[in-house]
């Protein structure tokens, strides 16, 4: 059948309702997807604001990973709005793609809670400049770099990347440590003169700052996924006393 010949109302012919260049077809579409991205964004402020408050909630708790329940509320909100949007028929790729990574570092970082061991856990303390790796790496569980041992000749550069959980730095206080970090959900808490204070919290980038006090020894760049990172300062300790020495034999006389 030939084009002049199909009804005029025919699905696909040019003009028709419904076809796809149809500007009301056109134009339903782009209102879609508009909603579709206010949909998202909505989401994402929804599941930060849960993420936030539930942290807040347990903070006074007396848990090992507090941030794994704003993590699971913050899923918890995303997967309420995909089942909505299921319904709705919007279009919400983007809330799909963080589902997923928050479901599996959740998983992972739940699974890995209670683990301990040289499979999970490390802890770095370089003594010598040649101990000092070019880059500190850790995957799955919790790390801990301790650069209060390391003699202080000149400045350093430390890189620190860690994927999922807990990270500790020490840096010592009689030299200046700078510090700059990109971290994504979990906090970054900083421990210096028996005070404690928090720089960033879900998904950042922490502006440089230093730590300690004196001539400028190390340059630290984290780079953190998911979990805490604590950095806390150290004071100088005093030199270890020397090995007693066996007590000498006095000579009895009977």
């Amino acid at each position: 059948m030939s084009p002049a010949s199909q009804p005029a109302g025919a699905s696909g012919a040019p003009g028709a309702p419904g076809a796809p260049h149809d500007p009301a077809h056109v134009a339903d579409r782009h209102r879609h997807d508009r909603s579709s991205g206010l949909v998202t964004l909505l989401t994402a402020g929804l599941a930060l604001l849960a993420y936030l408050g539930a942290d807040a909630a347990v903070a006074g708790l007396d848990l090992d990973r507090p941030w794994l329940v704003g993590l699971a509320a913050a899923l918890g909100v995303i997967g309420i709005s995909l089942v909505i949007t299921a319904f709705t028929g919007h279009r919400v790729p983007m809330l799909r793609v963080a589902a997923w990574i928050l479901g599996i570092s959740l998983v992972t970082s739940t699974a890995t809670a209670g683990v301990s061991g040289e499979d999970h856990d490390v802890t770095w303390r370089p003594t010598t400049a040649s101990e000092v790796l070019p880059v500190y790496d850790h995957g799955v569980g919790s790390a801990q770099l301790d650069l209060t041992a390391l003699p202080a000749d000149g400045v350093r550069d430390i890189s620190v990347s860690h994927g999922v959980g807990e990270l500790t730095i020490l840096v010592p206080a009689n030299v200046t440590t700078r510090v700059e970090a990109e971290k994504g959900p979990g906090p970054l808490r900083v421990e210096e003169d028996g005070h404690s204070r928090e720089l960033g919290d879900g998904f950042s980038t922490i502006e440089p700052f230093t730590l300690g006090s004196g001539p400028e020894a190390y340059r630290v760049k984290v780079d953190a996924g998911v979990g805490e990172v604590d950095i806390r300062v150290v004071p100088p300790t005093s030199a270890p006393a020397p090995a007693s020495q066996p007590a000498s034999k006095q000579e009895v006389t009977p």
